[in-house]
């Protein structure tokens, strides 16, 4: 049994490992494309690239990335993209995107900073959660199994997934409001929900580990009673 445990755990840690490793990959990849790109590029390449840059500047442009839902399929043939094996131009309907609104940035410093707090109260969240983790798994490998320390511990897990999908909605909802004053595109509309399933099961998981708590709780309280009992 405790072999099994032990696969599970290193298991578990694998696919967070892979997780965080992807992430890091993705954008190690594009940086190494973007220095490649930039090591290629000739005197007018550089120009134009300086005119792109300047979308990023905060006084010029405002950035958004935004979820959008088509409403208009048969009628949007706006957007198109080149298809580097044929080098033709195919038409694409844009789901998630960064957009750069022309104009200083609006996005108010209350916004900025709950932007900030959000992501920081989410990094905390995170890291407390994968202590507590480690500190039950810990504690079932000395078979400290049926003990209040693991329902107290359950059920911060509970909490700090739960807090953490509230926390990563209310982020994307935020980029969605400063989306909607700005920006209103055609034939599609701003898509709210998609935020909500992306991050469900952080919402699904956080209950599950709350319910575990409460089972343990119930299955003290009958052990205590029994043990009074007698």
């Amino acid at each position: 049994m405790k072999k099994k445990f032990n696969i599970l755990c290193v298991t578990m840690f694998a696919v967070i490992i892979l997780y965080v490793a992807g992430g890091v990959t993705y954008s190690g990849v594009i940086a190494y494309h973007m220095i490649k790109q930039a090591a290629g590029m000739t005197v007018t390449d550089k120009e134009k690239l300086k005119n792109n840059i300047e979308i990023f500047d905060n006084t010029k442009y405002t950035l958004c990335t935004v979820s959008m839902i088509p409403y208009n399929i048969f009628g949007n043939k706006e957007t198109t993209i080149e298809n580097t094996l044929t080098g033709e131009q195919t038409q694409i309907m844009p789901v998630k995107s960064m957009i750069f609104v022309k104009g200083a940035n609006k996005t108010s410093w209350a916004t900025d900073t709950a932007m900030t707090a959000t992501g920081l109260i989410v990094l905390v969240a995170d890291i407390f959660f994968l202590c507590y983790l480690i500190m039950f798994i810990r504690n079932v490998r000395r078979h400290e199994i049926f003990e209040w320390k693991n329902v107290k511990l359950l059920r911060r897990m509970g909490t700090a997934l739960i807090a953490i999908f509230i926390l990563s909605v209310m982020t994307e909802w935020i980029l969605c409001a400063v989306a909607s004053g700005i920006f209103a595109p055609k034939g599609y509309l701003i898509d709210w929900i998609t935020p909500v399933s992306e991050n469900i099961l952080l919402l699904g998981i956080g209950i599950a580990a709350m319910i575990m708590g409460e089972v343990f709780s119930c299955g003290l309280q009958m052990r205590e009673e029994q043990e009074l009992t007698i």
